[in-house]
């Protein structure tokens, strides 16, 4: 019988019957962990389910223009029409759930030592079409933090097959 020390591929140290070798210790606390995070996962898909493009409010975001550059001609150059929004992440703390803001510290668009998220666009030669774009650009990004960071539900025989492993 191979003992977890084999396993591992260390043999300094070996299971013995009833004893709880560090591997195992190790084992259920991260199973503990686990269960305190699933509690965050349902609480994630249950937010990202009713998430919209239009879910974060407008009033938390705040939005400065500038010259353009780049195509468009005289008209970026006399009109301010690159918007550069910022969040607050404190302000977004109270509409996206803890697991999607931790993502979003580490995200490009995390800017001031991570306690704001800035996107600037300039691609359309008016105002409130970059100011759309922005908005779009945070939405598409906590998409893909959701991804990365909640992981699918397990089905129920899935789980039972799991357990008797």
């Amino acid at each position: 019988m191979l003992s977890i020390a084999t396993i591992v591929g260390r043999s300094c140290f070996k299971a013995l019957p009833g004893n709880i070798t560090n591997f195992e210790r190790t084992f259920k606390t991260q199973s503990s962990k686990s269960e305190d995070n699933e509690a965050e996962f349902d609480k994630s898909r249950a937010w990202f389910f009713k998430y919209t493009a239009d879910s974060l409010p407008q009033s938390i975001a705040t939005t400065e223009y500038s010259y353009s550059s780049g195509p468009g001609g005289q008209k970026v150059n006399k009109t301010s029409s690159k918007a550069t929004t910022s969040w607050p992440i404190a302000s977004l703390e109270k509409h996206v759930p803890s697991i999607l803001i931790a993502g979003l510290r580490n995200s490009r668009y995390a800017v001031d030592s991570a306690t704001t998220i800035k996107i600037q666009s300039d691609t359309h030669r008016s105002q409130s079409q970059n100011t759309h774009e922005n908005h779009r650009k945070l939405f598409e990004e906590i998409k893909k933090v959701y991804d990365q960071k909640v992981p699918g539900v397990t089905a129920p025989e899935v789980k039972a097959k799991l357990e008797q492993m």
